[in-house]
């Protein structure tokens, strides 16, 4: 059938909300970021430093602790 047959016909279909256009743009820009290599590893490598702050933050937090307990554990049966 060509197309000048054809006609307009009016859309059926249902409206997006208003104000959702740039989610589609976003998620396709992100989908081929992440499907990158070397996007995920600089993302990866980017994420270390803070990891290790959480890492050391716990520590300090948790293990100085357990070992002023110790000591004070240790004195009191050295005094006793």
């Amino acid at each position: 059938m060509p197309i000048h047959d054809q006609g307009y016909r009016r859309y059926g279909g249902g409206k997006a909300p208003q104000g959702s256009a740039w989610a589609v743009i976003t998620r396709a820009g992100l989908r081929t970021l992440l499907s990158k290599r070397a996007f995920l590893g600089l993302l990866l490598f980017s994420w270390f430093p803070f990891f290790v702050r959480v890492v050391q933050i716990y520590c300090e937090a948790h293990v100085t602790n357990i070992i002023v307990i110790r000591y004070s554990y240790s004195i009191i049966f050295l005094l006793s």
